[in-house]
């Protein structure tokens, strides 16, 4: 989405809010045409899951919950150590408010990638008999 829209956006508070507005206008676009959106996004705020909530038929909040520290020593794109002290890290300088009414929750820390994905398989085929995985 940054991309899409020439990196108009910073990593303020105010600049990642207008970022999952668009992110969430996106996937309102593409539900109103009957299409499944599968949205991988840090959402830090509360507000703007809520927010969400309310425009998306049939949304589905997945936390997947990860420890800062893990995800500090785990930095495979080394975000954190090219972004320290220049921009605005949620969970550093920007708080992360854990969402309140989650639909699933998978804690990264303490499962694999095949135990998380099978998870969120779970959790879809119940939610919908035609899920194909």
């Amino acid at each position: 989405m940054r991309k899409f829209f020439g990196g108009d956006l910073g990593y303020s508070i105010l600049d990642r809010t207008a970022n999952i507005k668009r992110v969430i206008y996106g996937a309102y676009v593409l539900s109103q045409n009957d299409i499944v959106t599968i949205i991988c996004n840090i959402s830090p705020f509360q507000e703007l899951r809520t927010f969400a909530r309310r425009k998306l038929k049939n949304y589905n909040e997945i936390y997947l919950h990860k420890n800062v520290e893990a995800c500090i020593q785990s930095d495979v794109k080394n975000m954190y150590k090219k972004n320290f002290n220049k921009s605005h890290i949620v969970g550093i300088e920007i708080p992360f408010e854990p969402p309140v009414s989650c639909d699933l929750r998978i804690d990264v820390d303490s499962c694999g990638v095949e135990e998380a994905l099978e998870s969120l398989n779970v959790f879809l085929r119940k939610k919908y008999s035609s899920w194909p995985l």
